[in-house]
């Protein structure tokens, strides 16, 4: 009889080969089939968003990176792959809401690590879409003291 261990890495490294010969979507079944095995890693969920993100799924992203948040608030790169593909999605203000949440979360050594977003974000001002935004983007910068 295998191991459950050893059979989940025997599928976490196929995934990881299917990743690399960028063929996604095998990969992303595999995944949901390990998922299903062990549903309380949010790494697991972590590692689909990404997938689905490299396809630019950004919607099908969503809930992955929604439940690592779920099991684990203060992950950092959940955070950042919501908010991307909030943004990607023209989906600013909950963009901007999950940075937000994500802000008030964490402790100001790591806050630090989020001038440089705000400060690209003021850079790109010109795009239409975020226009709007200045002003919170700036309340941003100063609320966070980034």
């Amino acid at each position: 009889m295998i191991n459950k261990k050893v059979l989940f890495d025997k599928k976490i490294a196929q995934v990881f080969k299917l990743k690399e010969e960028e063929k996604f979507d095998e990969a992303v079944t595999i995944l949901n089939e390990i998922i299903i095995e062990w549903p309380n890693d949010y790494v697991l969920f972590a590692l689909a968003g990404a997938l689905y993100s490299l396809q630019d799924k950004f919607e099908d992203a969503l809930p992955f990176f929604k439940t690592v948040l779920e099991l684990n608030p203060k992950s950092e790169a959940a955070s950042s792959g919501l908010f991307h593909c909030f943004n990607e999605l023209g989906k600013i203000d909950d963009a901007l809401n999950e940075m937000k949440r994500f802000l008030h979360s964490i402790d100001k050594l790591k806050k630090d690590n989020y001038k440089w977003i705000l400060e690209e974000l003021l850079t790109d001002i010109e795009n239409p879409q975020l226009s709007d935004y200045k002003k919170d983007i700036l309340h941003f910068k100063t609320k966070f003291d980034l």
